[in-house]
């Protein structure tokens, strides 16, 4: 049965998310989903769930199984303080738009450092984000200004 490299795949999808952050930041920090004190702006991202898909008959001479990994984007750009002037919010939008382009021309989940896309892949597609959030800070009160994107990502496997 193959599996899927989810560590590669969240490298891949930090780089690409990250990259399109810096397009309006010129700077961006990548960060474990669950941490504490992340550096701002910042991109996270975690497996939110794998629908293992049923063979079925695709061609007259082999089956496809379509498994489909969902991945959560997280962009935070700014910490919402008491005086919050508004200015990640602007920023959030452009990140938006920034963060949707570059999935749109790299659905094989091929970072600037990567040769190959995943084994198996037919593509990630950028599905839906939530808009303007507020992230409540792991281990404090801190609220943070932030986006979600849902990232699809199918992998076709063939039996002969």
């Amino acid at each position: 049965m193959p599996t899927v490299n989810v560590p590669n795949l969240i490298y891949r999808i930090q780089q690409i998310a990250a990259d399109a952050v810096e397009e309006v930041t010129t700077t961006c920090a990548i960060a474990n989903f669950l941490d504490t004190s992340p550096h701002l702006p910042c991109v996270t991202v975690r497996l939110d769930g794998v629908d293992y898909g049923d063979y079925s008959d695709a061609r007259a001479s082999e089956e496809v199984r379509s498994d489909v990994y969902t991945f959560i984007v997280r962009v935070v750009v700014a910490p919402r303080t008491s005086d919050y002037d508004g200015r990640g919010e602007t920023r959030l939008y452009q990140i938006m738009n920034a963060v949707r382009e570059r999935f749109s021309a790299n659905e094989w989940l091929m970072p600037t450092d990567v040769d190959e896309p995943p084994t198996n892949l037919r593509h990630a597609l950028l599905t839906s984000s939530t808009g303007l959030r507020l992230f409540t800070q792991t281990g404090t009160d801190a609220e943070l200004v932030g986006v979600e994107f849902t990232l699809v990502c199918t992998f076709d496997y063939y039996e002969n």
